[in-house]
């Protein structure tokens, strides 16, 4: 069991440090999100089941590019990997370490449900990250911004600013509710297409969504 243990704590370190590669540090810079073309977000949310109760807070760091490529890693707030995630298109890949599993398959909301236990469409998120919408979906602006959003499906967003830049955006299903703070956002739209794909180490479990 305790070498299982320190089997699993390399694994997780090596896909957390593996994925840092592709994050930069730079200096936030207020910007109007709506109008990037990409970008990179250092984010805190609390994940909550409104029918248990039950919450949970993680660290996210996000990579995204328009129309919907998103990369997210999901790490506890002592900064130990729980998942990697990434989107391209219509397709989505999720590795979760600590079980040693491997989702792959189209986009929909139970894409992301092993990693982050709600059942939302990932499309949803991207979109609350660059504070965009969709044609269908039912929306409200303030002074040019979207401050509300309701998707046909019934998810509602809403977007808390500071001057140009969203802050703290929530996002409320039928039985979950996620709070997400923005700590930083940098503009960039320089990620090679390994960005988009997950290493899968092997040994793995490959299950296909």
């Amino acid at each position: 069991m305790r070498k299982q243990q320190i089997i699993l704590f390399f694994i997780s370190m090596s896909v957390l440090i593996s994925c840092q590669s592709f994050y930069k540090s730079e200096p936030p810079v207020e910007i109007d999100i709506q109008k990037v073309v990409g970008g990179q977000w250092e984010a805190k949310a609390m994940i909550k089941n409104r029918v248990s109760g039950e919450a949970h807070v993680v660290n996210l760091d996000v990579l995204a590019k328009k129309p919907q490529n998103m990369r997210m890693e999901v790490t506890t707030s002592l900064g130990a990997a729980l998942a990697s995630i990434a989107m391209k298109e219509n397709n989505i890949e999720c590795l979760l370490p600590k079980q040693k599993k491997f989702f792959y398959g189209s986009v929909s909301e139970k894409s992301i449900y092993a990693a982050l236990k709600i059942k939302v469409d990932p499309r949803i998120l991207s979109a609350a990250f660059f504070e965009t919408s969709y044609p269908e979906w039912d929306c409200q602006a303030d002074d040019g911004f979207l401050s509300f959003c309701k998707t046909p499906e019934g998810v509602e967003l809403e977007w808390e600013r500071e001057e140009e830049q969203s802050k703290r955006i929530v996002i409320l299903g039928q039985d979950f509710e996620v709070q997400i703070q923005i700590k930083k956002f940098i503009e960039r739209s320089d990620f090679p297409e390994t960005v988009w794909k997950v290493k899968v180490p092997s040994g793995f479990k490959q299950i296909k969504l």
